[in-house]
């Protein structure tokens, strides 16, 4: 079912992009058709194809609008890319950083202002500097609260948030974390409740791991600040 709302999405955006092209053939509306592209493929886990049409994407960004929140959104997304399925922390560090700029200078309180943090948060992550990290999580978290309530990137904001308290050992709050972040993901509206979609997957896996540790120890006063 997930597979196939991949495919149905995969579908309506290539038929958009075929209609732009014919139309306009160089344009910011066909940029954004190609990274709404790029989105589809990449969460299909086809980095490459997701790769290039995000260049294609951001090529005419660059060129037709620079500066845009657009042009925003496709390099938080090549960022994204960079750090999960390349593992190039230094690559998407640089890439949201920039795409970070544009966004704080024009859109400070949008939600995807919450999710460039986010990204920043798992990069600082990565490199072991988990106070810096939680710091950049409680921002988004804050924001995407404010923002988008019950919306898929809060959900992944307190999973990511759950990972650091996990590194910590802090289990008790992380299982509440990851908890609050499963009843975000099984609401209907949000439509990615499914066996097959990572987000989810790893979300369940990470509640089945901290139950059975909380199980066998006391509940840990020491919870996240």
């Amino acid at each position: 079912e997930e597979q196939g709302r991949f495919d149905e999405a995969l579908w309506m955006h290539t038929k958009s992009k075929q209609l732009k092209q014919t139309v306009t053939p160089d344009s910011l509306h066909l940029a954004s058709t190609f990274n709404n592209i790029g989105v589809v493929l990449f969460h299909r886990q086809e980095h490459e194809e997701a790769l290039r049409m995000y260049e294609m994407a951001r090529e005419m960004q660059q060129r037709l609008g620079p500066d845009t929140l657009d042009l925003a959104f496709t390099l938080n997304n090549i960022g994204e890319l960079y750090l999960m399925a390349r593992n190039q922390v230094t690559v998407a560090d640089e890439l949201f950083a920039e795409a970070r700029g544009i966004i704080e200078a024009q859109a400070p309180e949008s939600p995807e202002h919450g999710d460039v943090l986010r990204n920043i948060a798992n990069v600082r992550k990565e490199e072991g500097r988990f106070d810096e990290a939680w710091e950049l999580h409680r921002r988004a978290r804050q924001l995407l609260e404010t923002a988008v309530p019950d919306s898929p990137v809060l959900a992944k904001t307190l999973r990511d948030m759950a990972d650091i308290l996990i590194q910590k050992e802090q289990h008790h709050p992380a299982l509440q974390l990851v908890q609050e972040c499963l009843t975000i993901l099984q609401q209907p509206h949000i439509g990615i409740c499914a066996d097959q979609h990572p987000v989810y997957l790893k979300a369940k896996c990470q509640e089945a791991q901290l139950l059975t540790i909380t199980n066998q120890q006391p509940v840990d006063d020491d919870l996240a600040r």
